[in-house]
């Protein structure tokens, strides 16, 4: 019996359009560099991992407190903050 983690990544939405705007490009560099080197037979596999990324970005939810007030108690900062990182640049 195959157990399977139902964890899923709980990250802000525009952190995931980014990842899957990156993850299309990516697609996009990885079918073209295929394509010049003659290695055609292999893009669908080839892009198939990437279309397998897109489907798990687009099953990501979206971490979103809502104070009493109607404010995001949440912030961008305070999840990166919190997981122990901190953005390009920026000094702790």
């Amino acid at each position: 019996m195959k157990l399977q983690n139902s964890r899923k990544l709980i990250l802000p939405e525009e952190v995931v359009f980014e990842l899957m705007d990156m993850t299309a490009t990516l697609g996009e560099v990885a079918e073209e560099y295929h394509r010049k080197v003659g290695h055609d037979e292999e893009i669908e596999s080839i892009l198939s991992v990437y279309h397998r990324i897109l489907g798990k970005l687009m099953d990501l939810q979206e971490y979103e407190v809502i104070d009493e007030n109607g404010k995001k108690t949440v912030t961008l900062e305070d999840l990166v903050h919190g997981a122990g990182l901190s953005f390009l640049g920026e000094i702790k």
